[in-house]
């Protein structure tokens, strides 16, 4: 199992309910997220085939914790 940051359990605690995503899949788009964020990469984040949304809204705040 991926280890996970205080801010991704944090995180975790909300989305679980809301995403089939393991956690290892959940940091990798963490990861993804965050890396687009900082390299000033234009453009949306889309969420095709949405469950309950839990993907969106992790993407959301790692987004969010870059500060940018």
């Amino acid at each position: 199992m991926a280890a996970l940051t205080a801010e991704q359990r944090s995180a975790r605690e909300l989305v679980a309910s809301h995403t089939m995503l393991d956690v290892s899949r959940l940091v990798s788009l963490w990861d993804q997220a965050v890396t687009c964020e900082q390299d000033k990469i234009d453009g949306a984040f889309v969420e095709c085939g949405v469950w309950n949304g839990g993907a969106v809204a992790w993407m959301s705040d790692a987004t969010t914790s870059t500060g940018a």
